[in-house]
């Protein structure tokens, strides 16, 4: 039964990053996921083999009581929520079940033995994670059309792929891939001193993989996190004998890494990306036209203009998704919009950030008399619409359009013209949550209902449900208050404590496990994760490997 419930507990580590969006099962009142059925179902086993043999594991260990107090803290916060009270359940079901597979870890993972095969397996599951997002970044047709079972859409930063892979956003991509890199970074350093020449190798070759991974998510955080577990793992194996052989082979983790990076895009992209936020200021022009144009219906002519690179990226014609000159009829004085799909010009010259350029634009008139405006605007093919950007300013030039009707003006007449983009910025986020939680001290607004309040309290019409504020702590305060944050704050001392002993005992595994556990801490400060399963079920794992391997008080290298 032990070898069955360790068996079911590593397939649901290799198939944890693939939850498919259509619910697998439809509960009254409750939808649960392939991933989360996967896991209920490893629980149970593990269940049957504590009770089998309760001698086996440990059920009470670690973190297990403070973790008991959040999903209390989660119960009454859900009790006491202005709204969405069933919402917040449903997120606290998720921490209790995120609960069960901590305690299934603890109880599976018994030996030294299972404790390598368990980060093996993570390796594994971050490996097949990566290659889907290489593939993806890659837009192999057959790998994005498998995607659509598990989320909707490539996502795009601007014109940048940010790969997912098999999840549901980059960030959940990245954040899981840390956690494996760490993972394996214990790994190697166990190798390293235990001369396995050939698992060293093939451990490099993961690693490489599974970083990969992470620099195609585009995720500023998930770079971080690779250098602080390379910086983690390298303090606490330092002591060691066989230290010269351990740092040379992180060295070159972190040679690999930052060739990928620098491989990855291009060096203003990537510049762009480390130095704002989000996309704000990366796709901006300036546009000098005529004055005014006087032309005949369903003519085509060209018209000088002069265009000017005041954003950050630049401008390619010759590129897979290229820039081009574009522009859009609106009748005049009204944002309705007469034709969105204007004639295309090719730009001349690549245009770098500050440079400019002229051309003659190719330009069809409307099909009926009249006045309009002609609002100019920059295309990336298939990417995106200067227009449409949060700081874009518009160039329109007025147009008097006369002669015959040529044919009846599109149905698009009564269209509105697409509005630009609203995108808030984390600190737009942050003064939400805050405002939020002046209102709700004690017990919050309820898990999971900061993404279904926060438009109110940053003043923003029509908000996103998807969006999170964007901060894992700041999640837990709003939704569960004080309660919660007292709860939240005796697991991360008990955590804090066994830190301490992971550096004391100065051992690659317990190295690893550490560095992954600092990468959820530290990715924290600017994503929320509790909310996807995936990310969960694999925190709530690496928080049973944490504790399982310091419970001795003294670190664990004397019985690996």
């Amino acid at each position: 039964m032990s070898r069955i419930a360790f068996a079911v507990f590593c397939a649901l580590i290799i198939v944890a990053p693939f939850e498919a969006t259509r619910p697998l099962l439809q509960l009254p009142g409750q939808a649960l996921s392939t991933v989360e059925v996967a896991a209920i179902l490893a629980v149970a086993i593990g269940g049957l083999l504590w009770m089998s043999a309760p001698a086996v594991g440990g059920i009470g260990g670690g973190l297990t009581a403070p973790w008991l107090a959040l999903v209390g803290a989660g119960l009454v916060a859900s009790a006491a929520a202005p709204e969405g009270r069933s919402n917040a359940l449903h997120m606290t079901g998720r921490f209790t079940l995120a609960l069960c597979v901590y305690v299934l870890t603890r109880t599976v993972v018994t030996d030294s033995t299972r404790l390598r095969r368990t980060l093996w397996a993570l390796c594994t599951s971050g490996v097949l994670v990566a290659i889907v997002a290489v593939l993806e970044y890659a837009e192999v047709p057959k790998v994005l059309s498998a995607l659509q079972a598990f989320r909707p859409s490539v996502a795009l930063l601007g014109a940048q792929v940010r790969a997912s892979g098999p999840l549901q956003y980059p960030t959940i991509a990245s954040m899981y891939l840390e956690i494996c890199v760490a993972c394996g970074l214990g790994l190697l350093a166990f190798s390293v001193t235990r001369g396995q020449r050939w698992r060293i190798c093939v451990l490099v070759v993961l690693l490489a993989v599974t970083i990969e991974g992470i620099v195609v998510t585009f995720t500023r955080s998930g770079l971080i996190n690779v250098a602080a577990s390379l910086l983690v793992v390298a303090v606490i194996c330092y002591t060691r004998l066989e230290r010269t052989r351990l740092l040379w082979a992180l060295a070159a983790v972190a040679v690999i890494a930052a060739c990928e990076v620098a491989l990855s895009r291009s060096s203003e992209v990537i510049l762009a990306r480390l130095s704002t936020e989000g996309q704000e200021g990366w796709y901006r022009a300036r546009i000098d036209a005529p004055a005014a144009l006087a032309l005949r219906t369903g003519g085509t002519t060209t018209v000088p203009l002069r265009l000017t690179n005041t954003g950050r990226v630049t401008w390619t014609p010759e590129s897979p998704q290229p820039f081009r000159v574009a522009y859009h009829w609106l009748e005049d004085g009204s944002p309705r919009v007469v034709e969105w799909e204007g004639e295309r010009t090719v730009l001349p010259k690549p245009v770098a950030p500050g440079e400019s350029v002229e051309l003659a634009a190719t330009v069809k008139s409307p099909s009926a008399p009249g006045q309009y405006q002609l609002v100019w605007d920059i295309e990336q093919e298939s990417r995106l619409w200067f227009s449409t950007e949060t700081d874009a300013i518009l160039a329109a030039t007025p147009a008097r359009v006369e002669g015959p009707t040529m044919a009846p003006l599109p149905r698009a007449r009564w269209l509105v013209s697409p509005t630009q983009a609203v995108r808030p910025g984390r600190l737009v986020l942050w003064a939400a949550a805050a405002r939020m939680y002046l209102e709700h001290p004690i017990t919050g607004v309820g898990p999971d209902n900061y993404r279904l309040l926060y438009g109110r309290y940053a003043g923003i019409p029509q908000a996103d449900p998807r969006t999170h504020s964007n901060n894992s702590y700041l999640e837990l305060l709003v939704g569960m208050g004080a309660v919660g944050a007292l709860a939240m704050g005796w697991c991360a001392w008990r955590v804090i404590q066994r830190g301490r002993l992971a550096v004391a005992g100065a051992d690659p595994l317990v190295g690893g496990l550490l560095a992954a556990v600092a990468a959820i801490a530290i990715h924290g400060l600017v994503d929320s994760f509790a909310g996807f399963t995936p990310t969960y079920v694999l925190m709530a794992i690496t928080l049973g490997l944490f504790t399982f391997v310091t419970d001795t008080g003294g670190g664990y290298a004397h019985r690996v």
